[in-house]
């Protein structure tokens, strides 16, 4: 299967359980929506659940004036250590890798999606110019997460 992979890696100053309610929780405006930046993901709804395993949500992407829609199932894979969002129609899947660092204090956060492309030239640009699109816009979530968790942990104070 033809595929591309794009990835991208901060370290948030914030322990990995913060980080986790964060990613976990679609319900809160101030959770895992606030991360996403909005020229991108130009809509998130939740269709069911809303916090933790088995949520759905419709993601509507933005790219290149072209907006894309994805139906995310979230899978706690792993608790406080890996997320899967995965929209198995469409063939994309992300997932969030948190592995904490200085005692906790801080997390190392991976964002990762893999998704189908289409055949012939078409799949060959896909493949060439979708990362260069998605690692600014993974490093922008990541620091918007940054900023969200370090806040929480804050208030916690």
């Amino acid at each position: 299967m033809n595929q591309y992979i794009v990835q991208e890696t901060a370290v948030i100053d914030a322990s990995a359980e913060t980080i986790y309610r964060i990613l976990i929780d679609y319900n809160d405006p101030n959770a895992h929506p606030a991360i996403t930046p909005k020229h991108f993901f130009t809509k998130i709804e939740v269709v069911s659940g809303g916090i933790g395993d088995g949520t759905v949500v419709d993601v509507h992407c933005k790219v290149l004036g072209q907006t894309t829609q994805l139906t995310m199932t979230l899978i706690e894979a792993e608790k406080n250590r890996h997320l899967i969002e995965q929209d198995e129609a469409n063939g994309v899947r992300s997932e969030f890798f948190l592995r904490p660092i200085n005692e906790n204090k801080q997390t190392e956060v991976t964002i990762k999606t893999t998704g189908s492309l289409g055949g012939g030239l078409r799949g060959w640009i896909e493949k060439r110019i979708t990362p260069r699109l998605l690692r600014p816009i993974y490093a922008e979530e990541l620091e918007n997460l940054n900023q969200i968790a370090m806040t929480r942990e804050q208030a916690l104070v």
